[in-house]
């Protein structure tokens, strides 16, 4: 996965163009939890409800 782009589509599409140091450092620790023990990435969608 891309973080760059993954991060850019969140801040825009969710975050009205700004993320924090924490929203940033949760969304990562997800990502790294995903990679270790990957799911499926329909999961991750729904954190966000």
């Amino acid at each position: 996965m891309d973080h760059a782009k993954f991060f850019a589509a969140v801040r825009s599409s969710l975050f009205g163009g700004r993320l924090s140091a924490n929203q940033v450092d949760g969304m990562e620790a997800i990502l790294v939890a995903w990679r270790a023990a990957p799911f499926d990435m329909r999961w991750l969608g729904k954190l966000r409800s």
